[in-house]
């Protein structure tokens, strides 16, 4: 608030309110940023008698303002003023009159405006918050329960010329704010002024331009019991001498277009939509909705559909209809099912249908800026959250954007624009990494990786890795197998590597991830042997130990010898198998960074008894 502008609250006591007479607090503090004199903040009872310490009164004074208990408080009309700071800066004021938590809980009532943003635009209004019991009090009790329906909020600016205009009072639950099952809401009007970076700044009254004089803002919130309503009245008035500013003569003051990404001060936007909710950016702005967001309240509902309906485009709570969710293009198939491949030269998309849903809008463009037209309207037995778009062009950028409708005309939010070329191909490969043959742990410096590519042609595929360190190898040849370098990597710690492939006609694959614990070489230890049969190697003989199969195993070379690796001190019994030999174990303890050489290992191969006839 300008300097020199008092703040003027009204608090009507009634029985509604107070029951009878009895305790109240009054609390006006200012916000943390900027402490005010205690001695600036006066409380006049309804005689218009100021209120002072003495009997049956307790005056508290913090560094951020004045609480005041009364013992005894009469009906009618308490008048709270705060004089402007002397430092010639702006005060804002936070008022919570307090009578018992079980009538009305934590309710807070406050005029200022807010800190102005880079542009100099400030916020003005008040700010009705209530933390929401979970279920509201018994009448019986006298209690008071605020929910969005039960409000009446009147807010009323009176100009300089005598006349008056009402605002639109927006509506904004803060549904995240949770505290002990309570949820705090909020309710605020939508009128601006721009700081003139002198004590004075100028008004924007959303109805008209701005206008030399006194400005006087009346807020009325009647709520509770409607046989007997609670009423709370606050005002403001506010010295003004700058005019409001139109550089593009389009009705939009420049300090609202340049609080909006999607409007230009320099660009006159009178009769655009650039959010094609199905309001122009001055029916927007007479509403209170957001020009550049097509569902303001977040309901699922657009703006112009609530407004043509009767509808409050500000509450989320009275949307007729959901918005559209999770549409997406079909390339990438379950790798673990058998699919039939996707169509050729057709786009397939799928999406979820919520309900009310009676019919689905298909636009379509080339490019993702559009210009979209009006492609298809899915419903009845086609509206299955599926639909494929046969006979396209080879090479051609194809993107789609969706809208929901109900049987009654409500329409929801379009879905994001989704795009993807035509070819005659349309699956993506699928595939996987597996990092050192899946083993959990390894002390090696380059770990092998094995590349699978499955379910079509690797000819003229390509892959793409993430490395452990972070590095991407872009685009390369399809290869088997890829070796990884964590020399640099901290042991212990952890190397994840990921992989993404693409076929020949350019599908791309979802990203595929391994990860490996790294150990250091001291830690582990390993075995070695050599195997034989008959008095011959035997390559490919199995090693492994035994009873613990997340520990790695492994083949013999072609000399018969093997090496089980990155295995943690400790005893183990080592398995050694090859087909038609008996199987063989050796019991072995391991230190770290040790390799433990158990030896030549002999396998007897499996004995075989000839019967001379079928009765022996």
């Amino acid at each position: 608030m300008p300097a020199g502008a008092p703040v003027d609250s009204i608090v009507r006591l009634d029985p509604a309110f107070l029951g009878t007479q009895g305790a109240v607090v009054f609390s006006i503090e200012t916000p943390n940023d900027q402490p005010s004199l205690p001695s600036s903040i006066r409380l006049f009872r309804p005689d218009t008698s100021e209120v002072l310490s003495g009997a049956g009164v307790e005056i508290v004074d913090t560094p951020r303002g004045r609480h005041f208990r009364l013992e005894s408080a009469n009906l009618g009309d308490w008048r709270v003023q705060v004089a402007p700071s002397v430092a010639g800066g702006g005060t804002q004021v936070k008022l919570e009159t307090i009578v018992d938590a079980a009538r009305i809980p934590a309710l807070q009532l406050s005029l200022a405006p807010t800190s102005p943003d880079t542009d100099g635009l400030w916020r003005l209004g008040t700010q009705l918050q209530s933390e929401l019991l979970p279920t509201p009090p018994q009448a019986a009790a006298g209690g008071v329960h605020v929910a969005a329906g039960d409000l009446n909020i009147v807010a009323t600016v009176q100009r300089p010329d005598g006349e008056s205009d009402t605002l639109d009072y927006q509506y904004r639950p803060k549904r995240s704010e949770v505290n002990m099952g309570a949820t705090t809401e909020t309710w605020y009007t939508g009128l601006e002024f721009q700081d003139a970076g002198s004590d004075t700044g100028f008004v924007e009254n959303p109805m008209s331009a701005g206008q030399r004089g006194s400005y006087r803002l009346l807020i009325d919130t009647t709520f509770g019991n409607p046989a007997s309503p609670y009423v709370l009245r606050t005002t403001a008035s506010y010295a003004v001498l700058a005019q409001t500013i139109d550089t593009d003569l389009d009705t939009l003051p420049d300090a609202y277009e340049r609080d909006r990404s999607c409007l230009d001060p320099q660009t006159a936007a009178v009769g655009s939509d650039p959010d094609a909710d199905g309001l122009n950016t001055v029916d927007e702005r007479r509403h209170g909705t957001d020009p550049c967001l097509a569902d303001t309240d977040e309901g699922g509902e657009t703006d112009g559909s609530e407004v043509t309906r009767g509808r409050d485009p500000l509450n989320g709570t009275d949307d007729a209809i959901g918005a559209l969710e999770h549409v997406e293009i079909v390339s990438r198939l379950s790798q673990h099912e058998q699919h039939d491949p996707l169509p050729p030269l057709a786009t397939t998309l799928r999406f979820d249908v919520g309900p009310g849903f009676e019919s689905v809008a298909v636009a379509r463009a080339t490019s993702v800026q559009g210009p979209y037209q009006l492609f298809t309207t899915l419903s009845g037995a086609s509206l299955n959250g599926r639909y494929v778009d046969t006979g396209l062009v080879a090479g051609q950028t194809y993107c789609y954007i969706l809208q929901p409708r109900t049987a009654t005309g409500a329409e929801g939010v379009p879905s994001d624009a989704v795009c993807a070329v035509a070819r005659a191909d349309m699956t993506a490969p699928t595939g996987m990494i597996t990092l050192e043959d899946g083993a959990r742990s390894s002390s090696k410096t380059v770990l092998s990786a094995q590349i699978d590519f499955d379910n079509e042609s690797s000819v003229g595929a390509s892959m793409r890795l993430i490395r452990p360190d972070g590095s991407d190898t872009g685009w390369t040849p399809l290869a088997p197998m890829a070796t990884l370098d964590t020399t640099s990597l901290p042991r212990p710690g952890s190397a994840l590597v990921q992989l993404q492939l693409r076929d020949a006609a350019g599908n791309e694959s979802e990203w595929y991830v391994d990860e490996i614990d790294l150990v250091a070489a001291a830690t582990v230890g390993g075995v070695t042997g050599l195997v034989q049969g008959l008095g011959a190697p035997l390559p490919l003989a199995l090693a492994r130990v035994l009873g613990d199969d997340t520990l790695p195993s492994t083949m013999a070379a072609g000399d018969g010898r093997f090496q089980l690796e990155d295995l943690p001190p400790g005893t183990y019994t080592i398995e050694i198998s090859h087909p038609g030999f008996l199987t063989a174990q050796r019991s072995v303890t391991i230190g770290g960074g040790v390799v433990d050489d158990i030896g030549l290992v002999t396998l007897e191969p499996v004995s075989v008894t000839v019967f001379s006839d079928s009765f022996e």
